[in-house]
C-alpha cells in the first residue's frame, strides 16, 4: 500500500506501508512521478515515510531507484524515514547511493534530523505539513522551527564578512 500526498505546492509526501510487490512499487512510483512533474518546473521536496517496511526484492528497489535517477532534475531535496536496525536502512542508503545526487538526498531513522534537513530549505509552513506528515505533534514544530531560525541565523552572521 502507498500514499502520496502534495499538501503545499513543493512538497510531495510519499507514505509505503509493506508489502510493496513489483506492481505495486511500480504504481507507487508512478503515482510519485505525477505528483513531481505537476509541481515542475519547480523543485520538488519529497519526505518519504518506509518505517513500516522491511527487506524489499530486489525488483522494488530497482523500480526506485530508476524513478530517483529520473527525477534528479525535478528535485531540490529528499529525505526518506526508515526503522533503526535492520536490513532496509542497508537498502535506503543503497538506494540513496545508487540514484545519485547523494548532495540532496538523505535517509535516516531519527525523525527530528529529517525535520532539521528540510528546515534548511521549507518555510514554517511547509514544514509544519512534513512534522505532522512524520507524526510529530505541532508544538513540537514550533521548537524545531525556533532551532533551525537560530541555525539559519548563525550561518548567515558567518557568512556576511561585516559581521
Amino acid at each position: 500500500m502507498y500514499r502520496v500526498e502534495n499538501p503545499v505546492p513543493r512538497v510531495a509526501l510519499f507514505h509505503l506501508v509493506p508489502p510493496v510487490p513489483t506492481e505495486e512499487a511500480r504504481r507507487a512510483a508512478a503515482a510519485l512521478q505525477a505528483v513531481i512533474k505537476s509541481i515542475a518546473p519547480r523543485k520538488t521536496v519529497i519526505c518519504t515515510d518506509v518505517r513500516a517496511a522491511s527487506a524489499w526484492p530486489s525488483e522494488t528497489i530497482d523500480i526506485f531507484i530508476q524513478m530517483m535517477r529520473g527525477d534528479n532534475p525535478l528535485l531540490e531535496r529528499s529525505g526518506i524515514l526508515y526503522t533503526e536496525g535492520g536490513s532496509m536502512g542497508l537498502q535506503i542508503l543503497r538506494i540513496i547511493r545508487e540514484a545519485g545526487l547523494q548532495e540532496r538526498r538523505f535517509g535516516t531513522h531519527d525523525r527530528e534530523d529529517l525535520v532539521r534537513w528540510f528546515g534548511e530549505v521549507l518555510d514554517p509552513g511547509e514544514l509544519g505539513h512534513v512534522r505532522r506528515f512524520l507524526g510529530l505533534r505541532d508544538d513540537e514544530v514550533l521548537s524545531s522551527l525556533s532551532s533551525v531560525q537560530e541555525r539559519m541565523t548563525g550561518l548567515k552572521k558567518r557568512r556576511d564578512p561585516r559581521s
